[in-house]
């Protein structure tokens, strides 16, 4: 066969040297010849990339063959899933406001400076002069240093109107460097996330 090709190829060749006119066999057979040929010059310059071969087979052989972890792993895990769980716990008490009094806000009020704190009193809202104060009297004769500002919120002070001129509990964070307005006040209580009624001055 491969010799009946080399004379197809052979003819075909001489013949269109020659401008003579080639048989459709051959000119069929002379086709086939290149493309076989073609093809196997093809392959022959083909070079696999080992190097790509080998790190394919390597990571193929890992796979599915990850150690479990050792005894000192889940002890270590273990141990930061607990220090985990403290955080969150310390955390969550943290959050709890302190129940304190007026008084000992505006005598010791370092020790309470940037806490969250509970207190109750008389509270006033109005515009420059929302506070929380000991008594209702400490309003009525203008006794702002027995009393702390409120720093409340437009929208939570119209939620809070109904607790003016009320004995109240408020809840947030206490600064002993706000004053209030003028610093009138001894203190401040800011970010109010609670204030709540207690009774109605008789």
């Amino acid at each position: 066969m491969a010799g009946y090709l080399d004379g197809c190829g052979a003819r075909v060749a001489s013949a269109s040297l020659r401008g003579q006119t080639v048989s459709h066999q051959d000119r069929r057979a002379h086709r086939y010849q290149v493309r076989v040929r073609g093809r196997a010059d093809l392959f022959r310059e083909w070079k696999p990339d080992m190097a790509a071969a080998e790190r394919l087979r390597s990571d193929c052989s890992s796979w599915g063959t990850t150690a479990p972890p050792t005894t000192s792993a889940l002890s270590l895990m273990n141990r930061r899933l607990a220090f985990f769980g403290i955080l969150v716990f310390a955390s969550a008490v943290s959050a709890q406001p302190i129940d304190v009094s007026l008084i000992n806000l505006i005598a010791t009020p370092r020790e309470f400076d940037g806490k969250l704190v509970r207190v109750r009193g008389f509270a006033r809202l109005e515009f420059e002069g929302t506070a929380i104060y000991l008594h209702r009297e400490d309003y009525l004769q203008g006794i702002t240093k027995n009393g702390l500002w409120l720093d409340v919120e437009p929208d939570s002070k119209n939620k809070a109107a109904r607790a003016n001129n009320r004995y109240v509990i408020v809840e947030g964070v206490f600064s002993m460097a706000n004053r209030g307005h003028l610093g009138l006040w001894s203190g401040s209580i800011n970010n109010v996330v609670r204030m709540d009624v207690v009774s109605i001055p008789k």
